[in-house]
């Protein structure tokens, strides 16, 4: 039986310090620290770090990687669980074939917070078209 939980948007960017792509599932301070860091490591002043509370709480964060101009972004759609498992199902937008670019670097990611379930997390991330 599927249940869909409620999450809440954290952070949301075109570009940050970590540089390489992977998703994230935090349950814990020092983790959540660790990863605010690199992050914003780029950035200054560094944003406040927002308050989880790992007892009830979660972190999911999915991170694309270094891209070579503008155009990209990845969002949450939604996170469900089900009997043995969580799914985070996420879009990744690319850009459109033609259309001019920004020749900047970038690192787009989000993060997001959702109700703790101790349970395995699986993402699906899936191409906007």
């Amino acid at each position: 039986m599927e249940k869909e939980l409620n999450l809440e948007s954290i952070a949301k960017g075109a570009v940050s310090g970590h540089n390489w792509a992977q998703n994230y599932v935090i349950t814990d301070e020092v983790s959540w620290n660790n990863l605010w860091r690199t992050t914003y490591s780029n950035t200054t002043p560094m944003p406040e770090m927002p308050k989880i509370d790992f007892s009830k709480e979660m972190v999911l964060a999915i991170y694309l990687g270094k891209k070579n101009t503008g155009g990209y972004s990845t969002f949450v759609e939604g996170v469900y669980e089900y009997d043995d498992r969580v799914l985070v199902s996420a879009r990744e937008t690319t850009p459109q074939q033609g259309r001019k670019l920004l020749m900047v670097l970038t690192a787009p990611y989000t993060i997001v917070k959702t109700e703790r379930v101790n349970k395995e997390v699986n993402f699906d991330i899936s191409e906007l078209d």
